[in-house]
């Protein structure tokens, strides 16, 4: 896919989301209730790239829409909330697992982290295209 940059997207926000925090993907059940993860993310063009378990049940309400908050927490002033369309991709390439990883890990680590994920069949990518994002004030 071509890494073409998001009018969302501003340079302010790229270089805050270059710093390796926890993006956590919030989405509501058939019920109405909020289901809420922390997951390891990267950014490709206007989206967000997310890996998780099959089996999470954030990944099975999943359906469309979502928020992810980034930042914003105790230990990060900053932050971001991005709203969104979601899409489940059940089977994320060696490359994007790779560029994950990376971001959170020295190389011996990714190495023996992503040959552990692809071979296991629940690992899901959830592409999250972003649509509005706005600062945690």
């Amino acid at each position: 896919m071509i890494d073409t940059p998001s009018i969302v997207l501003t340079e302010p926000v790229r270089q805050f989301l270059l710093k390796p925090l926890t993006a956590t993907l919030s989405v509501i059940d058939h019920d109405g209730f909020p289901h809420s993860i922390p997951l390891w993310f990267d950014v490709e063009g206007g989206d967000l790239l997310l890996i998780s378990h099959r089996n999470n049940q954030s990944v099975e309400f999943a359906r469309s829409r979502g928020t992810v908050i980034i930042g914003a927490t105790n230990c990060e002033a900053e932050g971001y909330v991005f709203t969104g369309e979601i899409m489940i991709e059940r089977k994320p390439d060696y490359q994007t697992l790779k560029r994950i990883a990376n971001r959170y890990e020295g190389d011996r680590q990714v190495k023996l982290d992503v040959a552990e994920w692809l071979s296991n069949p629940n690992l899901t990518l959830i592409r999250f295209t972003i649509e509005t994002a706005a600062p945690v004030a």
